[in-house]
């Protein structure tokens, strides 16, 4: 739907991966168990990032803030939000 158009909601979409980010030296890891209600793995909270470089999956820095603390300890900077 264009800006202003109103979306037909029972239509449905999808939205496809990217596997390639100009900040990263290789392709971004696509998990293959994508999910449609993705979960933080350690704590389970919906709000959900994916790691640019090893694909785990964790909370937002508004939540319990795994990725953070991924993004610190394992020095993986790229996250991509699932929302």
């Amino acid at each position: 739907a264009e800006l202003g158009e109103e979306l037909d909601e029972s239509a449905g979409f999808s939205v496809l991966p990217k596997d390639f980010c100009p900040h990263l030296k290789r392709t971004l890891p696509v998990p293959e168990d994508l999910s449609r209600d993705p979960r933080c793995s350690t704590c389970g909270e919906d709000e959900a990032w994916i790691c640019g470089l090893c694909g785990v999956v964790l909370c937002s820095r508004y939540k319990n803030q795994h990725m953070v603390g991924h993004a610190e300890k394992e020095g993986h900077p790229v996250g991509l939000s699932w929302s």
